[in-house]
């Protein structure tokens, strides 16, 4: 027995198909660009927000350089926990903005000229808050005497109504050199 199906049936069960797997194509077309439309725009905010991180993490080393205590001020959250214990020893402390900078104030205004440089941005984002990892090399000079210290940084930062703040400030030294009793001269100028 041969089974000979009617032809006509055959066509409009295949356009049936058809239609079901274009219309289903459409729908995955359209989730495919939805998925890609915000991907874009997440990656896009996540390129604007680490400019902005890297932006309040100059500000803080630019205004170091330029005595600009007030924009270093508001680069740091009301605490931070702040380690240099890699170049001074001691413990990690839990400071707030102005006392950090008093702490920069006895040191740094007693050189000629400071210039800070921080490169290589490793940062990851997760909601309102990030960590920034960062290399570092900073020249400090009095007359043709300099004292370099280079090393590396881990910070973490929160943002607080649209703008990030650092929240904990890490220093890891990897070297120092040049004249290393310069810091010592630069503290006794200040102290004057």
């Amino acid at each position: 027995m041969v089974l000979v199906r009617d032809p006509m049936k055959v066509t409009k069960n295949a356009i049936l198909t058809g239609s079901r797997i274009l219309t289903l194509y459409k729908t995955e077309q359209r989730l495919l660009l939805n998925f890609i439309t915000s991907a874009r725009i997440t990656h896009k905010l996540s390129i604007m927000e680490t400019e902005k991180i890297t932006s309040v993490l100059h500000s803080v080393f630019g205004g170091a350089d330029k005595r600009d205590w007030e924009q270093v001020e508001k680069a740091f959250a009301p605490q931070v926990i702040y380690d240099y214990t890699s170049m001074a020893g001691g413990q990690p402390l839990v400071l707030q903005p102005q006392e950090i900078i008093r702490m920069w104030k006895q040191l740094l205004p007693g050189f000629d000229k400071t210039a800070h440089h921080i490169a290589d941005f490793d940062i990851t984002i997760q909601g309102d808050t990030a960590t920034a990892r960062f290399t570092g090399h900073a020249s400090h000079l009095i007359a043709d005497a300099e004292w370099i210290v280079e090393g590396n940084y881990e910070v973490a930062l929160e943002k607080n109504a649209a703008i990030w703040q650092i929240t904990a400030f890490k220093f890891n030294l990897q070297n120092q050199g040049g004249d290393l009793q310069l810091p010592q001269k630069a503290m006794a100028r200040v102290a004057g």
